[in-house]
């Protein structure tokens, strides 16, 4: 009787394990198009918004320790994404702006602490 239901358990948890495995990899696929997709306004918006906030408050830390460079670095993210005077540029050189930004903040973990 316990050998029976120890094999249903794994049954169900390896049934479980593709079923979780199968979510994850529609997941993956589907975030992967929604980067070659045209996004909507609204998404660009919110992006700005959320930018321009991030790159304020990391200037306000930069000043908190005195480090300089990075007070002005984060304080251009901060006007160049700002939403209430958008800055127009086209979509390729928006696109290069993104992954320079997102490596400064990465970078920015390890300077501004």
């Amino acid at each position: 009787m316990v050998s029976t239901n120890l094999k249903l358990n794994r049954v169900k948890t390896s049934e479980r394990a593709i079923h979780i495995y199968k979510h994850f990899e529609i997941y993956h696929y589907n975030t992967f198009n929604m980067g070659a997709r045209k996004k909507s306004i609204r998404y660009y918006v919110l992006l700005r918004w959320l930018t321009s906030a991030a790159g304020l408050f990391m200037a306000y830390r930069a000043y908190i320790y005195k480090k300089e460079n990075w007070i002005w670095l984060f304080g251009f993210i901060a006007i160049l994404f700002n939403p209430f005077f958008p800055v127009h540029l086209g979509r390729e050189i928006w696109q290069i702006v993104n992954v320079i930004t997102a490596i400064i903040f990465l970078i920015s973990i390890r300077f501004v602490k």
